[in-house]
């Protein structure tokens, strides 16, 4: 089972190794920033080509619609 820390879990893709104990809190704290930023970039970006994929499948259906009209 992945660990999970500030509530986002550690495995897969986000996961890293962190075996030196002298971190800072800084740097743990940086790090996670980073992740957390990394994540909501991809959202966005999948609500961006999801909203984009809607787009071209009802335009698809308007022109298929007008070229059966014809």
């Amino acid at each position: 089972m992945a660990r999970a820390v500030w509530g986002i879990p550690l495995g897969g893709v986000w996961s890293y190794a962190c075996s030196n104990k002298a971190m800072d809190n800084q740097t743990a704290i940086r790090m996670e920033l980073n992740k957390i930023i990394l994540l909501l970039a991809m959202q966005c970006i999948q609500k961006l080509i999801s909203a984009r994929q809607k787009e071209k499948e009802r335009f698809g259906f308007v022109i298929g619609y007008l070229e059966d009209r014809t």
